[in-house]
């Protein structure tokens, strides 16, 4: 998952790489532009400092070769306007109390959290500035996700004692709703 910081800030990679090695960096900004960004190497210790100038999505692919040998990563992250602002785990927490209640511990929220917002990324055009109808779309993603958690995968329906089974529905109307003007428009 990518990190969030916000524009004007620099966001700052750091990694290790074995002596003799050579790092190169490229980052694009969220316009689509490409820049070449020199890293610092200080004793097999590498720092690529990007200023974040404007809101949306960066991209930074740093190659380390090693005796020859390429190893490409990809690395994220959003920039955020000030104001802006994607609901943290406690925060996730609070909407989860004031809506009955959740016995979810912090790290099923963090990782549900993380799902539901990669998938949000996938399915809306998030501005730069994440509006509070995406923040509480985001909520509400979470709880579904840990209610679906809760529901057995597979139950098995008795006629004679006419259980009725309780699932989770696939798709939240409200989620729809609050997501409905920054959905990405699919071109065939």
């Amino acid at each position: 998952m990518s990190d969030t910081l916000e524009v004007g800030e620099d966001w700052t990679i750091t990694l290790s790489v074995a002596d003799g090695s050579t790092v190169a960096a490229q980052v694009t900004n969220p316009s689509g532009d490409t820049a070449t960004v020199t890293p610092v190497v200080t004793e097999g210790e590498v720092t690529i400092s990007v200023p974040l100038t404007e809101g949306g999505r960066y991209l930074a692919v740093v190659t380390v070769v090693t005796d020859g040998v390429p190893d490409v990563t990809p690395y994220t992250v959003f920039a955020e306007e000030p104001g802006g602002h994607i609901p943290t785990v406690p925060e996730i927490r609070d909407y989860l109390d004031s809506n009955g209640g959740t016995s979810a511990r912090d790290e099923d929220i963090d990782q549900a959290r993380t799902a539901e917002l990669a998938n949000q990324a996938k399915v809306c055009s998030v501005p730069a500035t994440y509006p509070p109808d995406l923040a509480e779309a985001l909520c509400r993603r979470v709880a579904r996700n840990l209610a679906a958690r809760a529901q057995p995968l597979a139950q098995i329906t008795s006629f004679d004692s006419g259980q009725v089974v309780n699932r989770v529905p696939r798709t939240d109307p409200e989620v729809v709703r609050l997501e409905g003007p920054y959905l990405r428009v699919v071109v065939a």
